[in-house]
């Protein structure tokens, strides 16, 4: 966590403990106490004073914002961060800026000729913008690409019931992917309230088909019948193996735009339960209903070992820490090492 102080000192605290663990002295004047932003290697402020926007430990600075008021800050790219502020006509804007080039903003969006200051919120998996205004009823959208000469396209604004004061975004894992919610806007209006502002992309088919640009993966396909167990490789996060009802164990890199790596064919029923050896990094263990557990070498797809001493289906399989041994529990409820 950043803070700026009045002092025009930067100061990283540790959150958990409330131990300050470095201070940086900057020769600027007096920074602003709302905006700071910062990435992992990189802390970008703009100056109150003189109208200067610095990144970088490295401290950088350029020209920014030339109205009276403060500016607010974010990274919208590793590289890039946007600043909203206002200019000479005391006009609300928002600037992006290349850190490697802060000579000259990449691009500047009027927005209005509102006085409340600009509160600026971007979403790295959708690349919108969210700008709300402190005491303004209006959320602006914006779609925000960084290669482009035009970078800001504006889309559809929100409107909040009362003014607003602040704004934050739910975590995605709580967004609704299956009504294709892509963003939601938690808005603190005057009064204390919180109003939810939902973002959604209209499709036809969401309620029967998995969206993949919204799931943020890929749908991994090939087995005939239905999926029984999966498991992601403890070395390569990208590998997931995949068993099934039509007797096969397929892997797959989810990363690439055709998944499949490899198929595991040689049991003669149901695949149960697979597990990836936590040393050896190509052992592949399955459990069958064909009441045998195979050892597989996922490079050359060969079952190196079958063990076949079991009098019903292997329901569930594990490997200990070493990978020496491998213990199954099976449908007749009988537990084998």
């Amino acid at each position: 966590m950043f803070r700026a102080s009045k002092y025009r000192n930067v100061l990283g605290a540790n959150v958990p403990r409330e131990e300050w663990y470095e201070e940086l002295q900057l020769d600027a004047d007096r920074l602003d106490l709302y905006p700071i932003d910062a990435t992992a290697t990189q802390l970008a402020f703009p100056s109150q004073l003189n109208g200067t926007v610095s990144a970088g430990f490295d401290v950088a600075s350029t020209k920014g914002h030339q109205g009276r008021k403060a500016a607010a800050i974010t990274w919208v790219h590793p590289s890039s961060f946007l600043t909203a502020g206002f200019n000479t006509l005391q006009e609300r804007e928002l600037m992006l800026w290349d850190v490697r080039k802060l000579d000259k903003a990449m691009a500047r969006e009027r927005v209005d000729t509102g006085t409340g200051l600009l509160m600026p919120i971007f979403d790295q998996d959708t690349n919108l913008l969210f700008v709300g205004g402190r005491g303004d009823k209006t959320i602006r959208t914006y779609e925000l690409n960084v290669e482009k000469v035009r970078a800001f396209t504006a889309l559809q604004p929100a409107t909040a019931g009362r003014p607003t004061w602040g704004m934050a975004t739910l975590p995605k894992r709580a967004c609704a992917l299956g009504k294709c919610e892509v963003a939601r806007v938690l808005v603190l209006e005057q009064g204390g309230t919180i109003e939810p502002i939902s973002y959604t992309v209209p499709r036809r088919d969401a309620a029967t088909q998995f969206q993949v640009d919204q799931g943020g993966g890929v749908v991994v396909n090939g087995h005939k019948m239905s999926v029984t167990d999966l498991e992601f490789h403890p070395f390569h996060s990208a590998l997931l193996a995949t068993a099934s009802d039509d007797g096969t164990i397929r892997v797959s890199d989810h990363t690439k735009p055709d998944p499949f790596v490899t198929s595991l064919d040689g049991h003669t029923k149901g695949v149960r339960c697979v597990a990836f050896h936590p040393i050896a990094d190509t052992v592949l263990a399955s459990g069958s209903q064909d009441n045998c557990v195979k050892l597989w070498d996922v490079e050359t797809g060969a079952a190196r070992q079958t063990i076949d001493k079991f009098e019903d289906t292997p329901l569930n399989l594990s490997f200990n820490f070493e990978g020496s041994l491998v213990a199954t529990i099976s449908r007749d409820k009988v537990l084998c090492v």
